[in-house]
């Protein structure tokens, strides 16, 4: 399931990167510049690399709660619920947003996440529920800031205000039809836009004129930031449900649902290791697998890490005995020379988004 952006033939990326077969676009200009972007105004995003499927027919919400480990029984209309799809030994396979619309389900995933999603629910659907690839038939742009609802306004004919978190109204600019949602990545104001291939192409010219092109470097910053999950990045060999703190996305008390029971039994075995977030000085030598040691103990390894600008420090993921997994430790990170370096760790949020304090008029 390949799959090229509508957008990929108008702008020139500075850099791009492959996540899982995937080629998005990473930098525009610089990742300072991106950042702060979404932190302190607008960024705009190329979203069309998320993954877009369709589910319908008469069992379509039946089909759905049974993969589903959150309940979708009371989703509204015109509203979303983000949860984790597992695979039947509850090993995650991505998070998805499923949007609940008068004509059927929508179901979003990552860039990274989309042809697994698309092949686990192909397999599993049964009779009386289709599973339809709409990424040809849509592309989507992305609004990420605090003041990303100013520039959307100037394009959409409803109050953004009225829009609540998670949900998504239909919307039309210039006659061509819109879905607008808010359900960004940042924890910042944030916005998609769903719209026919060659309609994005006409919004995404004139959205730059107000919002700085974005890549996939910055978001990924501004989600680890918050501590979004980027199964990509997180889940390594040995991650589960519970080692990666995915807990919050799955609903135990649900009865049904794809992975259930070997998900109770890890829950039931007990945590070894935890994912904790820490921080180090800036420009070490990291990879995915550095040990991390208390007084001179190694008591686990580096997951993932990225620099980030907002605090001025490498911001990683550990994954760590589970003893040691508290906010505020004094610990020491391994580079790639065998060199010792101090680290902290954290809580999360480990930034506070400026959108927190800024209010929709």
């Amino acid at each position: 399931m390949s799959y090229r952006s509508p957008l990929a033939a108008h702008y020139q990326p500075a850099a791009t990167q492959v996540i899982n077969h995937v080629e998005v676009p990473w930098e525009f200009t610089s990742l300072e510049e991106e950042y702060r972007a979404l932190r302190e105004k607008a960024g705009l995003l190329d979203y069309s690399y998320l993954g877009r499927m369709e589910v319908s027919g008469e069992k379509a919400l039946e089909f759905l709660q049974s993969v589903c480990p959150r309940d979708l029984e009371y989703l509204m209309p015109e509203r979303s619920l983000s949860c984790l799809l597992l695979s039947g030994e509850a090993r995650p396979v991505d998070v998805i947003t499923v949007y609940n619309r008068e004509d059927g389900f929508l179901v979003e995933t990552s860039p990274a996440g989309r042809e697994e999603v698309y092949r686990l629910l192909r397999s599993a659907c049964p009779e009386g529920a289709a599973v339809q690839d709409l990424s040809d038939q849509y592309g989507v742009l992305g609004l990420e800031g605090p003041y990303a609802w100013q520039i959307l306004s100037r394009v959409v004919d409803f109050e953004v205000s009225v829009l609540p978190y998670q949900g998504f109204l239909p919307a039309s600019w210039e006659g061509e039809q819109l879905l607008v949602s808010r359900t960004g990545f940042t924890a910042e104001y944030g916005y998609k836009i769903y719209t026919a291939p060659e309609v994005v192409v006409k919004l995404w010219s004139l959205l730059k004129e107000e919002a700085l092109p974005v890549g996939y470097h910055a978001l990924e910053v501004a989600m680890l930031e918050v501590r979004q999950p980027m199964i990509h990045r997180e889940l390594g060999d040995d991650g589960t449900v519970i080692r990666c703190g995915y807990n919050w996305l799955v609903d135990l008390n649900k009865e049904i649902f794809s992975g259930r029971e070997a998900l109770l039994a890890q829950k039931e075995a007990g945590p070894d290791y935890l994912t904790v977030g820490f921080s180090t000085e800036k420009g070490l030598a990291l990879a995915a697998g550095c040990p991390v040691a208390a007084a001179g103990t190694e008591i686990g390894q580096v997951v993932t890490f990225l620099y980030s600008p907002g605090l001025d420090r490498i911001l990683g993921l550990a994954r760590l005995q589970y003893e040691w997994v508290a906010s505020g430790l004094e610990l020491q990170v391994q580079d790639v020379y065998g060199q010792w370096h101090p680290a902290r760790t954290l809580s999360a949020p480990y930034i506070t988004p400026r959108s927190w304090n800024v209010t929709i008029v």
